[in-house]
Parts: structure tokens; sequence; C-alpha cells
């Protein structure tokens, strides 16, 4: 089976889809990572000939569309955003590509089904594929003294989250806050505590080095980057939100305003034996339900193309590969 997997212009989005890779290609199937900036649409497919075809609606253009309706059997699996809204040119490429009968499956990381409606009104039934855990990349993270915090703050690139980290996290600067505290990432960031971006040849093992690690959630999914710290072990503190209640229960402590977040925080690192009953639940719910094993196994159900023996099979493989246990 051949897959081609096309990039999009979100970094974070690309490292979802080399999750799906990666998860493929240690199946045996034939995987094709292509930089849509470095070869054209009509190269990518006349050479490699797909079964299969990932994208993101934001992607789409005519020529897109006239590869797909030129191989009837294509199947294409599309991400699409729930508050993203078509424009003109958008919509007359979505008309022709449901005239054609696709994309055979499109999908959304939002969970609140709500947002949905405005797809079906373009003939596309959309449903829920969260992110999930990356093990080949999240696992085996080494605690060094270089990078050893107390309090860990990784901000992403998003504007939407300094509202959020401007409220629940700042305050630890503010105050004489007796810990080590590291921060990585984006932002307008001055003094020590600012490390730099975060470089992914060092994630795991600043996130091993790390005793609380504050996580700001500002949408209606769940983040990879969420779920490869806990896949790590890592013990996290979240502002609430629904989505987290209801996925991630009793994996990480949610908090409802600024003042619980110091609080629960200056508790767990002054009585850190505390923290394992989490940490502990976390990495194995992790393991068993939220990689991305298991997102390719929602996809191939989706598309009817059951894999589920093969996902396993290499699943445990992997596992043993890299000497990842069910349980810690």
């Amino acid at each position: 089976m051949k897959i081609l997997i096309s990039n999009t212009n979100d970094p974070n989005e690309n490292k979802i889809l080399l999750g799906f890779g990666q998860v493929l290609t240690s199946c045996g199937y034939n995987v094709i990572m292509w930089d849509t900036n470095k070869k054209s649409t009509f190269d990518a497919f006349d050479e490699f000939e797909p079964d299969i075809f990932f994208t993101q609606l934001e992607m789409l253009n005519k020529a897109m569309v006239k590869c797909i309706s030129e191989r009837p059997a294509l199947r294409v699996v599309c991400k699409v955003f729930a508050h993203q809204h078509a424009n003109d040119q958008h919509k007359d490429l979505i008309e022709s590509l449901v005239y054609i009968g696709s994309p055979d499956l499109a999908y959304t990381s939002h969970a609140d089904d709500t947002l949905f409606d405005k797809w079906t009104d373009y003939g596309i039934d959309v449903v829920p594929i969260m992110s999930a855990a990356n093990i080949f990349s999240s696992v085996g993270g080494v605690e060094k003294s270089e990078f050893k915090s107390e309090l860990l703050l990784i901000q992403d690139k998003y504007v939407y989250t300094e509202p959020l980290i401007k409220e629940y996290f700042n305050q630890f600067l503010d105050i004489d806050f007796q810990h080590t505290i590291k921060i990585f990432g984006y932002g307008d960031w001055v003094g020590e505590c600012y490390c730099g971006i975060l470089h992914d040849n060092y994630h795991k093992d600043i996130y091993a080095s790390s005793d609380v690690c504050i996580h700001l959630n500002h949408s209606d999914d769940i983040s990879q980057n969420l779920f490869d710290l806990l896949s790590m072990g890592t013990f996290c503190v979240s502002n609430h939100k629904e989505i987290l209640e209801k996925i991630l229960p009793d994996e990480l402590i949610l908090v409802d305003n600024p003042k619980d977040m110091m609080d629960v925080t200056e508790h767990y690192l002054r009585y850190p034996e505390e923290k394992l009953s989490y940490t502990h639940r976390a990495y194995s719910n992790i393991i068993k339900n939220h990689t991305y094993f298991n997102r390719v196994d929602e996809i191939f159900t989706y598309l009817d193309m059951s894999q589920t023996d093969i996902l396993n099979k290499t699943f445990e493989d992997v596992k043993e590969k890299l000497y990842i246990k069910d349980v810690v």
C-alpha cells in the first residue's frame, strides 16, 4: 500500500502528520512525506501513484482536485479545522471535491461536534480524531542538570495562549517564587528563566528534568505536546477545559483560576511523592489509548480498511525495541 502525506504551513500540524507517517512506515507501508514546496502536485501524484492521500483543507488547490478526480480508487483523508471558514476559492474546490465523492474521511482534532455543522452544509461529514503521543520521539528522556527545573513552561507559537500565560503563569515571575523556573518556546520573554526555542533533540530530556510542567490549553482539543508530556511521565498542571476533564480526568491536575494554579503547584513541589499516582495513570493511559498507532487504527476503521492486527503487532515490536513498558 502506497501512502502520500502532504505537508502543511503549520509546524505543529506537520508533527501530527509525521506521527502518522512514522506509524505507517513502521508497519511496512510505502510512505512518502511530500514537501509541497519542493515538488509539484502533478509530479508527486504521477511519480508515486498513491493508494491513500493525507492532506488538509487549507492545502487544497485545483491541481490536487484534478489529481484526485483522475484516480477514482484513491482514498482521501482530509483534515479540516472546526473554526475554519472556507473562502470563495475554497468553496469551489470543496464543491468539486464533494462532486467526485471525496474526501473519503474528513476529520478534525476538535471534540465539539456542534462546530462541524458548516461542513455538513458543504456535504462533508466530519469525525473527531485527536492528536496523540508520538512514542518514536517522546520516550527515553533523561534527567540532566543543565535542564533541571522545578517549574517548566513550554509556550507554543499561537497568540491565543498569551492571555492565559499572563493570567495563570506570570504570577510565578511576579512574586518571590523560591523555585527554579525554566521557560522554552516563543514569546517576548526576558531574564534568566527564558531558555530559548525548544529544540527537538533535547525536548525529552527537558521534560524529564522538570518537577512540575504548566500546561495552558486555549482550545477545544488536546495538543500532541500534552500527550507527549504525559507519555514521558511528566507531572502536569493545566487550566480547566472540558475536553481535558473528559479524556484525561485522572492524569493531570486541572485548576479553575490562577490562585488554584499557584496553590496546587506549591503543594506538589512540597510533596512530590503525591505526584506519582497521576504520572503513573497518565503514562499507562497514553501508552494504551493515545498514541498514533491508536489514531491510525481509527482512520483505517473509518475507511473500512481495518489494519488492527498489523498495527497491534507492530506496536508491540516497537515497544520492545524502544523499551516501552505498558505500566510504570
